[in-house]
């Protein structure tokens, strides 16, 4: 991703620009200075993360005050059945949100981050309105409802949100 990302930044006309940057490193433990980023952004990472309060509390040390962070990402409203949880891996992966929203939530305010905006949040039940074939023969092979999948996809959703380090 950094390759392409720097080859996009090179095409738009921004390389060498002092506004643009992208470092290698682990969310969880960001390469960059304390108080020294004006936005976060994260694009549907989070919630693979096994210490996401450690990803929080990486991201508010590295923001200036009144900095935000800005993120897309997929959390679950409940706890999903193991077999249903199966099911929607073998379609979506192993990003289809296993956080809980609520302690998702928590753990962004625990860290210190205020001013918590949900800009969208969408369910994926529409992904399994039609089921395929291949959606068909998983649940038939963990052995699940239809409805049972189905109300697995709509629990998940993707959000939009920001905060602030205030």
């Amino acid at each position: 991703m950094l390759c392409l990302a720097r080859e996009n930044c090179r095409r738009g006309g921004y390389e060498g620009s002092f506004n643009v940057e992208f470092r290698e490193g682990l969310l969880e433990d960001l390469p960059v200075d304390d108080e020294t980023v004006d936005v976060a952004i994260s694009n549907y990472v989070i919630n693979l993360v096994p210490d996401q309060a450690a990803l929080f509390d990486g991201v508010f040390r590295v923001l200036r005050h009144g900095g935000r962070l800005a993120v897309s990402d997929l959390v679950v409203d409940r706890v999903l059945p193991a077999a249903v949880t199966s099911v929607v891996r073998e379609h979506l992966g192993d990003s289809c949100g296993g956080t809980l929203l609520s302690t998702y939530f928590e753990t962004i305010e625990r860290t210190g981050f205020r001013g918590l905006e949900i800009h969208g949040d969408t369910s994926l039940g529409l992904l399994v309105q039609k089921p395929t074939a291949a959606l068909i023969a998983s649940i038939q092979k963990h052995g699940v409802e239809l409805a049972d999948v189905v109300a697995g996809f709509e629990a998940i959703h993707s959000v939009k949100y920001s905060a602030s380090k205030a």
